[in-house]
């Protein structure tokens, strides 16, 4: 089968070729990303791949068409044979089918609606003494006999079949709810009613009536004293009936009372208006130290090229590393005496000074430095710092100049950031300012169109 499938593919090829040329090119452009063959073998696993792909689509078509050549002449058996219908369960909808004329003489499909499964006579029977057990066993609930009802009743309405319900008459709606709830609070004696369960089954229908003697609610002493309260407020409310506001008193049936809807509502939307005050400044607080340490930052980088710059002009003169840090803190103590102000990064310098004298070494008091300062820049220098202390290389200055140049291009940078972001916070201001224009010169135009 394969080598005629072969043959055929590669007499397929030969006619189609051409048709294929640009899908070709692209295909040997991969096997030579994919392979070391070249020349005439690449020509020939080209040829092969495509070969083999016909050959597959031609083994793929032949296999459907005996699948469904099969299929056709195995509903043609069958349709000689019985047609099998299937209903629908016990109390589903009639099943719709449709036939069709097999020699096409009618030239109508038929639609036939099948009705469902049906119980026997002899399975409704069993099925009603069956559901009316199940009723009399739930019924009562709580209540210990018919006679004496007191509380809810349970009137069951899946009997457990399919196809089967149970349907309840009440003789006293009011009385008996649709849930079997007994409306018994108001009730000043005992009344004798009735329930009848309906067990249905399309027209087939088993009833079963049950008589209630419902008794008054019966109330604990404390349920007592607080109708009795009840009354008194109604009754005084009924004294007043023609005041929009009148007025209760404090103590009835002996009874302390005030009004507590509002005093809850209060007090709840106070211990709301608490708890989001303390979580609101929870986030204050934690956004402002946030802004804070943001502020400190900026300042320090934004100190950084004139420290720097410092820094090269102190060593440049002659100065050392720790004589030019004492030289920038001792003029920053007399700027702070002058009431300029205090920056973070000389308060950091004057930390580090203060370490150096009380017997620190310069290489942890600055590598200390750097830590606390934790930015890029800063860190950098102090690695030059300390790597001039430790190793004694030479060129520190040529390479602080660097640093100072580099510094100075980035606060350029810098500067021209913000500007932008400034500008684009105008934005917003700009787009309504416009809006408001357009808005006075339409309404005129719209105005005099309305007219």
């Amino acid at each position: 089968m394969k080598n005629i499938c072969d043959s055929i593919s590669r007499f397929i090829y030969k006619k189609i070729s051409w048709i294929m040329t640009n899908h070709r090119e692209k295909i040997t452009e991969q096997y030579k990303m994919i392979s070391i063959v070249f020349g005439k073998d690449l020509e020939k696993r080209v040829d092969e791949f495509y070969i083999n792909q016909i050959s597959s689509s031609i083994l793929i078509l032949v296999t459907v068409l005996v699948i469904s050549g099969l299929f056709i002449v195995f509903n043609q058996f069958n349709s000689s044979s019985d047609i099998q219908i299937e209903r629908n369960n016990y109390g589903e909808e009639s099943a719709l089918y449709s036939f069709e004329d097999v020699n096409h003489s009618l030239g109508n499909t038929i639609n036939v609606y099948i009705e469902p499964v049906v119980y026997t006579p002899e399975e409704i029977e069993e099925i009603s003494k069956s559901t009316i057990k199940k009723i009399d066993k739930s019924i009562l609930k709580q209540n210990k006999s018919f006679e004496q009802i007191k509380t809810d009743i349970n009137l069951i309405t899946d009997s457990g079949y399919p196809g089967i319900e149970i349907l309840w008459e009440r003789e006293s709606p009011t009385l008996i709810d649709v849930a079997g709830k007994i409306n018994n609070a108001t009730l000043e004696k005992k009344i004798t009613t009735s329930v009848t369960a309906k067990i249905v089954y399309g027209e087939e229908v088993c009833s079963k009536e049950y008589t209630l003697e419902v008794y008054p609610k019966t109330y604990t002493a404390k349920e007592t004293q607080i109708q009795e309260i009840v009354k008194e407020i109604q009754s005084i409310s009924k004294e007043n009936s023609d005041k929009k506001i009148f007025n209760l008193p404090t103590t009835i049936n002996g009874v302390q009372l005030r009004n507590s809807a509002k005093r809850k509502n209060i007090g709840g939307m106070i211990v709301a208006f608490g708890i989001v005050i303390i979580i609101l400044k929870w986030i204050k607080e934690k956004e402002e130290i946030k802004k804070r340490v943001k502020e400190r930052n900026q300042e320090i980088l934004l100190e950084y090229p004139n420290f720097i710059n410092k820094l090269v002009l102190l060593l440049g003169a002659g100065m050392s590393i720790k004589g030019s840090l004492y030289k920038m803190t001792q003029d920053y103590r007399q700027k702070r005496e002058q009431g300029k102000g205090n920056q973070y990064l000389y308060e950091e310098l004057l930390v580090t000074i203060n370490e150096i004298d009380a017997g620190l070494s310069e290489t942890i008091a600055y590598f200390n430095f750097g830590r606390r300062i934790k930015l890029g820049p800063y860190l950098k220098t102090v690695t030059l710092i300390i790597q001039n202390i430790r190793l004694g290389t030479k060129g520190l200055l040529p390479l602080l100049e660097q640093e100072e140049a580099v510094a100075f291009d980035t606060r350029k940078e810098n500067a021209k950031k913000q500007g932008e972001m400034i500008s684009t916070k105008l934005l917003i201001p700009m787009i309504l300012q416009m809006l408001i224009v357009m808005f006075i010169i339409m309404i005129p135009a719209l105005l005099k169109f309305n007219l």
